[in-house]
Order: C-alpha cells, then structure tokens, then sequence
C-alpha cells in the first residue's frame, strides 16, 4: 500500500523546494541506485507524477539537488576582496564550514555527487570546484592567468579541505574554529613565499 498523501497549499517554487531539500537529505545519506523516487514522493506527500512533472526523471531530480546545493554553497561565501590573504581565506572557511555544518545532507550529495554516473551531475560538481578555485586564485592575486604552481596547489587544496569537511562530518572531534584553522594553515603555509603568490599583471 503506497504512503497517504497530504493535501498542500504549497506553490510551486516552495514545492520544488521542498523536494530539493528532501531530495538533498536522500542523496546525503543514501548511494544514488538505493534512493527510490517513491520515498521521496512519500516524504513530501505527494505524487511520484508531480515530481517527474517538476524534474523530468531521476537523473534530472539528482541534478537539480547538486546545482541547488553548489549555488548555496558559493552564494554563502562572500568576503573582502579588500582584506588581507589570511582574514579573505579565514572568512570563506568560516561561511563554508557553518554551510557544511547546518546542511550535512546537503553537502555530502554536493561532494558525493561525482560517484554518479551521470555526466551533467559531475559537471555541476566540477564547476562549484572551478569556481571555488577561482575565488582563492583571486584572493592570491590571480585574475585571468593563474601560474601553473598556484593553480596545481589551490586545486590539491580544495581536495584536502573537502576531505576534511566529510571526515568531521562523520566524528565531530574538533570544533568549528579548529578545522577552519586547521585548513587556513594549510593554505596559507604553501602560499605564503613570494614565489607563490601571482606576481602583478
């Protein structure tokens, strides 16, 4: 017997909404083949019609979760290009680690999301850490040209902090402050030489 639905006055963007964000709690916790349209639909309560009417099909659905979590999670990340390195890089560590904090499913579907097998899902992911990338190039100095040196490292260390984001995820034993210093450290370590930074264009 399929779950009772529920009658809603929602409109339709807080409907898509709201299936975004049960969406996003899916694919946090669940790999992308155990996660059934039905449950979403049951967690929603609605029809499994309305959200193919919304999204077209699964992989459109899973797509639209990861875009949604990576727009956020950039839009959280604003800071002053005015400030020196160190308070730039400690500010976006800040705005991305209460992201991750305050949307843990979220977050793991964004970061987990190039484990599908779904080209459009990896190029939403492979653009947010373009993206990031681009932001911490900037804040070195770097606007069109990025020496090879500085981008192989800002790229290895968007890896690291991801990694370290998933690992607190899963046994909270440092808080908030000590991860964001932990990764401003290492950031910071390697490109503070001169040699690092991008010289003036």
């Amino acid at each position: 017997m399929s779950a009772p639905r529920t009658r809603s006055r929602l409109g339709t963007a807080e409907r898509r909404a709201q299936l975004l964000r049960i969406g996003a709690e899916k694919f946090g916790t669940q790999a992308y083949d155990d996660v059934w349209m039905e449950s979403v639909a049951a967690a929603a309560g609605v029809s499994v019609g309305l959200i193919y009417h919304y999204f077209g099909n699964k992989k459109a659905f899973a797509a639209a979760v990861v875009e949604a979590q990576s727009e956020a999670l950039l839009a959280e990340m604003r800071t002053d290009a005015s400030q020196p390195l160190d308070r730039q890089v400690r500010d976006a560590l800040d705005a991305y680690l209460r992201f991750v904090e305050a949307n843990e499913h979220g977050y793991r579907a964004l970061r987990n999301a190039a484990a599908m097998a779904d080209e459009d899902v990896r190029a939403i992911v492979d653009r947010n850490t373009a993206e990031l990338e681009r932001r911490i190039a900037a804040a070195l100095g770097c606007s069109a040209a990025v020496p090879a040196d500085v981008a192989l490292t800002v790229h290895g260390w968007v890896a690291f902090t991801v990694a370290v984001c998933l690992r607190w995820l899963d046994d909270r034993g440092m808080d908030r402050d000590a991860v964001r210093d932990l990764c401003a450290r290492a950031l910071l370590r390697v490109v503070a030489p001169p040699e690092m930074i991008c010289p003036p264009e």
